[in-house]
């Protein structure tokens, strides 16, 4: 059993991007308190849309800091979906960096598995996972 998760490179700059909504709302708040900010009364929404912003910046954060691919003789694990070898289709590989799709599996249902170009040993993912599923790559 081998479990890859995300570069500890890739969650230390998607950790940053936490920061992100601080720099509008700090800037935000100095206009309402020492600029010449006209829409005072519009303050509150900005506020909460940004707010908003910070705890989906966290949300993503932790998801990415979760995500962890499992690979066994029987089975793959992507996050909480176990798939048996048996029940890919097909598979994909791209060159992707961050989060975008760098293998895609297909199930037998259609039901489509991605892993992120940002995995540790992604060549290594890559190759287990061909030699599993016996089939060419697209």
């Amino acid at each position: 059993m081998e479990k890859f998760n995300l570069t500890s490179g890739y969650q230390f700059s998607a950790g940053l991007s936490v920061l992100r909504p601080i720099i509008p709302l700090a800037g935000l708040l100095y206009l309402i308190n020492f600029g010449n900010f006209k829409l005072k009364e519009s303050a509150p929404v900005f506020i909460v849309v940004i707010i908003l912003w910070f705890v989906y910046e966290l949300y993503q954060v932790f998801k990415r800091r979760n995500f962890e691919v499992e690979l066994t003789e029987e089975t793959i694990r992507v996050n909480n979906e176990v798939i048996s070898w048996s029940e890919i289709q097909s598979f994909e590989f791209k060159i992707a960096i961050g989060t975008l799709p760098a293998i895609t599996l297909t199930c037998i249902d259609n039901n489509k598995i991605y892993i992120p170009g940002a995995l540790e040993n992604l060549a290594y993912v890559k190759n287990y996972i061909q030699s599993h599923v016996n089939l060419k790559q697209k």
